[in-house]
């Protein structure tokens, strides 16, 4: 293996200083950060001038999961669909850091799971404080300098020495993801970047997803699970209400509002309103954060129950409108 750096063929140059976050991780996104798969993904194709939301249409069809709701990814099939980009698990068989290299030397990029204990751009939530497994791309590398610029959550970062160490380098097997999970993204049948095509596919995406998405109202399923935990909400605390939130009013939140950007996008008048439905249930979704807060404080809200139904009510009319433009 080469010990010299590597770069990324797609950003060559890139620098942590001069990146500019897409609008949704902008201040007047509701939700500054989605997931860490589906943030990566966003920043990765904004940096290379790519539409992301084709990819978001697949939020409609979003479901509860008996106690939870979906984490939404990235449906890898959209995404060679409308970008070209091929995306598969990939096994790790020799030093992750070698891996890397040898990818980034094809012309390839990785998308590989970390521990946030060692990512500055975590400061004040987990760097160096507390260890937790996330996702982050590789874009520049030189092992000679222990240095690594890479996407995380809302933006490009770097980070050297020890990090490096503990990310790419000899340390890594001795944290808490000594075998990580690593995902290939190959980049030799990326097609050109067209805002009217993407346009185009986001249509013709909304309309599949829209025709696969349940029948009944996932929303109202999830506001049952809400329910169901207030006396437990009660007595956990703060730590559970955080914990609850994360996997329930946050994931809904988030989803609402990446199937408004998908149907906005599209342009289609007809369903516009599912857009405007949708963004209730998004801003009603971090109100109903605050309301829960309050059970977790021992407290009751008066307008929770008022906040659960509209946003049942909202997602129902949108899903209803886009079933109705999706046909039979």
């Amino acid at each position: 293996m080469s010990a010299g750096p590597a770069t990324s063929a797609v950003f060559p140059g890139l620098s942590a200083e001069g990146f500019t976050p897409h609008p949704l991780h902008q201040d007047q996104s509701l939700w500054s950060n989605t997931n860490c798969y589906l943030d990566v993904w966003v920043e990765l194709l904004h940096g290379m001038g790519r539409r992301p939301e084709p990819l978001f249409a697949a939020a409609v069809a979003a479901e509860t999961q008996v106690e939870q709701f979906e984490f939404l990814k990235v449906d890898h099939r959209d995404l060679e669909e409308v970008h070209g980009l091929r995306v598969g698990e990939y096994d790790v068989w020799k030093p992750l850091l070698e891996h890397v290299l040898t990818q980034m030397a094809a012309g390839n990029l990785m998308i590989i799971e970390a521990d946030a204990h060692w990512l500055p751009d975590t400061r004040g939530i987990s760097y160096g404080t507390e260890h937790t497994k996330t996702s982050i791309v590789p874009l520049r590398v030189d092992p000679q300098q222990r240095h690594l610029v890479y996407l995380h959550n809302e933006g490009l970062h770097e980070l050297r020495g020890q990090d490096f160490d503990f990310v790419l380098g000899e340390q890594r097997s001795q944290g808490i993801v000594p075998a990580p999970y690593v995902e290939l993204v190959r980049l030799d049948r990326l097609g050109a970047a067209n805002d009217d095509d993407a346009r185009a596919h986001t249509v013709r995406l909304l309309r599949h997803h829209a025709l696969r998405a349940t029948a009944h109202n996932p929303v109202a399923e999830l506001m049952d699970v809400v329910r169901s935990h207030f006396d437990w909400l009660a007595e956990a605390g703060m730590d559970g209400y955080h914990a609850l939130c994360f996997e329930t009013t946050r994931q809904l939140g988030v989803v609402s509002m990446l199937a408004a950007e998908a149907v906005r996008f599209s342009a289609v008048e007809e369903i516009q309103g599912a857009a405007e439905a949708y963004v209730t249930v998004s801003k009603e979704s971090k109100a109903l954060q605050f309301q829960l807060a309050r059970v977790a404080r021992g407290r009751k809200s008066a307008s929770l129950e008022t906040t659960m139904a509209t946003i049942s009510e909202q997602w129902a009319l949108a899903a209803a409108t886009l079933r109705e433009w999706a046909g039979p």
